[in-house]
């Protein structure tokens, strides 16, 4: 009788859905050079009839979000895409935290770090590189310096 009740109880547990949140899959290049946009991407499966929001609050400061967007794939996961434009330099953690909600109660929480090497931007020392502006000349000094050799004179 004990196992038949463990064995129903075990079985009954899986038709109670939990509501929790989870990240299945991330992506984003491992090395962007200083301040060039690139794409993060985060896929998340969930308890369906729940939202999934960011949290505002959680967005890293050392990168700049200029573009967010949402796809909706089935009832249970989503896609987020993210367009970044990192503002430090090494090695830099872009972390946001994503929250499940019903009703406007967070339920569960979901987070997992992208670590991003971020290079300084490239310069061009080369030697065959030449200035093509022409010198700037300030207005007037010519006529103040023939006023002084005439007045020396």
């Amino acid at each position: 009788m004990k196992k038949l009740l463990l064995f129903s109880l075990f079985f009954f547990s899986f038709g109670v859905m939990a509501q929790e949140i989870s990240i299945t899959q991330k992506q984003a290049a491992a090395s962007v050079p200083f301040a060039q946009p690139f794409a993060v991407q985060y896929a998340l499966s969930h308890s369906p009839d729940y939202q999934v929001a960011v949290d505002e609050d959680s967005l890293p400061a050392e990168f700049e979000i200029t573009q967010t967007s949402v796809v909706k794939n089935s009832p249970a996961t989503q896609t987020y895409d993210f367009t970044v434009i990192p503002f430090s330099l090494g090695k830099s953690t872009f972390t946001v935290t994503f929250n499940l909600t019903q009703e406007g109660k967070t339920i569960a929480q979901a987070q997992e770090p992208i670590y991003v090497e971020i290079t300084p931007a490239k310069t061009f020392p080369g030697e065959d590189l030449r200035e093509i502006r022409g010198p700037k000349v300030p207005d007037g000094w010519l006529t103040w310096l023939l006023a002084f050799l005439a007045a020396a004179a």
